[in-house]
């Protein structure tokens, strides 16, 4: 999804929620959840056909509040090499709640 695209479908009302995801070290992507014809979908946020990355947080606050966004979740997701656990049961993933 674009920019242009996601600013119609907040005025729309469509959207249901806005994560930032952070893995390890790599930058933060958007996913966004929405309702299109009555079917939700979920997208990560592109520019030029490429998925946005932000550096940091403040980035990805910017670019919502730009669509009129002030909430989201942040999510982010450990290897459990990265957590020093000692398994490899897949990634674990810690999430919070953001209002901007």
């Amino acid at each position: 999804m674009q920019l242009p695209q996601l600013k119609q479908v907040v005025s729309d009302n469509q959207l249901q929620a806005v994560r930032f995801i952070e893995s390890g070290c790599s930058p933060i992507v958007i996913e966004l959840s929405y309702l299109k014809n009555e079917t939700p979908h979920t997208e990560l946020l592109k520019k030029d056909d490429q998925v946005l990355t932000c550096k940091c947080l403040e980035q990805a606050y910017c670019i919502c509040r730009e669509a009129g966004i002030h909430r989201a979740e942040l999510v982010q997701i450990f290897t459990h090499e990265e957590t020093g656990s000692g398994f490899s049961h897949g990634p674990v993933n810690n999430s919070m709640p953001l209002t901007f």
